[in-house]
């Protein structure tokens, strides 16, 4: 049951809805791109546009894509080990950081719904706290704030 949760906090909602999460058509470009990729293996002469409600996908939005979930799964996976390291069981990290990033709700273990994270490390409260901030506003608005670039006059 607990995975099934982790797997819907990860999904979140569909892209219209205010809700955290990956969001479902971004996974459906995922899925989409998956199988492109595995029938241009086979086939690697063959044209494979991506399509969705029989419209094609452009390159900037598939490769815009592949960029947030990667980010995602990588801010995830620092996060995780940053909470293991300051003394969060790693259970309980992913599901803090999952719940966190995707502003879902409860974690597992001591952070689940019966608990508060008063048990927790104040490092470990600052960092779910940016990643409450990256999941509400999205990922690389937040992100783009750290650049240099955004920050010199132009």
């Amino acid at each position: 049951l607990w995975g099934l949760l982790i797997v819907l906090m990860l999904i979140g909602a569909s892209s219209g809805s205010t809700s955290g999460g990956m969001k479902c058509i971004r996974l459906l470009l995922l899925w989409k791109i998956l199988r492109n990729e595995f029938k241009r293996i086979v086939h690697p002469n063959a044209v494979l546009p991506i399509r969705v409600s029989k419209r094609v996908v452009s390159p900037n939005i598939v490769s815009g894509v592949l960029a947030f979930v990667t980010v995602y799964v990588g801010l995830i996976i620092v996060s995780t080990l940053a909470l293991s390291l300051m003394g969060v069981r790693f259970e309980e990290g992913l599901g803090t950081v999952i719940s966190s990033l995707s502003n879902m709700g409860p974690g597992l273990g001591t952070t689940g719904p019966a608990y508060t994270w008063s048990g927790l490390p104040d490092a470990a409260k600052w960092v779910l706290s940016f990643l409450m901030l990256v999941g509400r506003l999205e990922l690389f608005t937040i992100l783009v704030l750290f650049s240099p670039e955004f920050w010199k006059k132009r």
